[in-house]
């Protein structure tokens, strides 16, 4: 983690470096990108792995949602952030502002103090094809697992095909200013943070899969919201369905993550964790694309409509859990050597 954020610092710093020199080139910020995106995966990957050695299993829901809602709030805040400082000082110098942003978090890792066991060296390291391979497996055998990858990579399908058009469907079908759409999707982004701090209290209440099944039930009707909406309050029903939808996501999200960690060896986390993200976010440059192509034969409108009806739809993919009211189970021992498959996975 520590490597990652000083990667993606020092890349972000040498854009606003060769600014001053004069020379910055498309090229130059191309690699930083993929530098950014790159590290993101393997940072994201890292915390969620060590998040259950810091954190008693229990109160995982809980560290979860607080890290969604500190997600939202850093989306929510960010662009506005980001815009006053490139009227002030430019967008290159900003990006010196975002560079050093990455140092803190650094630091602010680096201070906290946790037991994490040291990887096992006892063992050849593997190669990256064959660890994507274990983590694959283990989420192919462990059912309840992958209905939650499964559904996640449904939904990711129908946001990508939503995001490119929602400001679109505002401005030119529903005639918002720019400021207006701003505001729709300021406020109605907030509810990630609502969501991700009120998970743990709805997990507790209802289990975590009735919290999992009742999220993706909600969900639907509030993404319908957008493609219905008309008039002058149409931007505000836009909000409030697009607040809906972001809140019953970072509720699922938290709980969902909290339970891979729950059940998943600890030898095998990172590798899971890797193994499922691969799967569902796949389909967001699927979804985009299916989203532009789309748009080229029909209205927002009715863009929208399919994209939030598929988003609903992803209950549907949660069918085996319905009658369940929790998965919790017992976390596998973790193997001494080269992880293999575990017998005992959760049902």
């Amino acid at each position: 983690m520590l490597a990652c954020d000083g990667a993606r610092g020092l890349a972000l710093a040498s854009i606003p470096l060769a600014a001053a020199f004069g020379a910055l080139t498309i090229v130059q910020l191309v690699f930083v990108a993929l530098i950014v995106g790159g590290f993101s995966v393997f940072f994201d990957i890292a915390y969620q792995s060590w998040l259950p050695s810091i954190v008693a299993h229990d109160d995982l829901v809980r560290a979860n949602g607080r890290l969604a809602a500190t997600d939202a709030t850093g989306r929510l805040a960010g662009p506005g952030i980001a815009g006053a400082l490139v009227g002030l000082i430019g967008g290159a110098r900003t990006l010196w502002v975002d560079a050093l942003s990455f140092a803190v978090a650094a630091a602010s890792t680096a201070l906290v103090r946790s037991t994490e066991p040291p990887p096992d060296t006892s063992t050849p390291h593997e190669p990256l094809r064959r660890e994507l391979t274990t983590g694959l497996r283990w989420l192919v055998r462990a059912r309840p697992l992958r209905y939650l990858v499964a559904a996640n990579s449904w939904m990711n399908f129908f946001v990508a095909v939503w995001i490119p058009v929602e400001t679109l469907f505002l401005i030119r079908t529903l005639h918002a200013s720019t400021w207006t759409a701003g505001l729709v999707i300021a406020l109605g982004s907030s509810g990630g943070i609502i969501g991700g701090l009120s998970s743990n209290r709805v997990t507790i209440a209802l289990g975590n899969a009735r919290t999992l099944v009742l999220c993706g039930a909600i969900a639907g009707p509030f993404a319908l919201f957008a493609p219905l909406a008309t008039g002058l309050l149409g931007p505000w029903a836009v909000s409030l369905g697009l607040f809906g939808v972001t809140a019953t996501s970072a509720i699922s999200s938290s709980c969902n993550v909290a339970y891979r960690q729950q059940t998943t060896p600890p030898a095998l986390l990172a590798r899971v964790g890797s193994a499922a993200r691969l799967i569902s976010f796949s389909m967001v440059p699927v979804g985009t694309l299916t989203g532009g192509l789309l748009l080229g034969i029909a209205t927002p409108r009715a863009v929208l409509t399919i994209a939030a009806t598929g988003y609903g739809a992803a209950v549907l993919v949660l069918r085996p859990i319905w009658t369940h009211r929790t998965l919790t189970e017992p976390n596998p021992p973790a193997p001494r050597h080269t992880p293999a498959i575990p017998t005992d996975l959760p049902e």
